[in-house]
């Protein structure tokens, strides 16, 4: 007989305690994401940030705003990259 699947899942935070919390980390960051403005070519702190974040979001460049980070990024400093 297969064990209860509500059962199961009820146990799953006596074995990995932060499991709730990591989770919701990752979909605050998801969450966030579309709203941060994308770093620009001056700013090696807020970059390595939004990094961070895009990195804990899961986006992994299907984020709204990844073509336009890829866009500043190559762009010399005092161009603005096209549509």
């Amino acid at each position: 007989m297969a064990p209860d699947p509500l059962f199961v899942l009820a146990g799953i935070p006596a074995f990995v305690p932060y499991a709730p919390y990591v989770l919701a980390l990752f979909g605050l960051c998801a969450a966030v994401m579309p709203w941060l403005p994308v770093p620009g070519a001056g700013q090696p702190v807020y970059r390595r940030v939004y990094g961070v974040v895009n990195a804990l979001a899961h986006n992994y460049r299907n984020a709204a705003n990844a073509a336009l980070a890829a866009a500043k990024a190559a762009a010399p400093s005092g161009s603005t990259p096209g549509p």
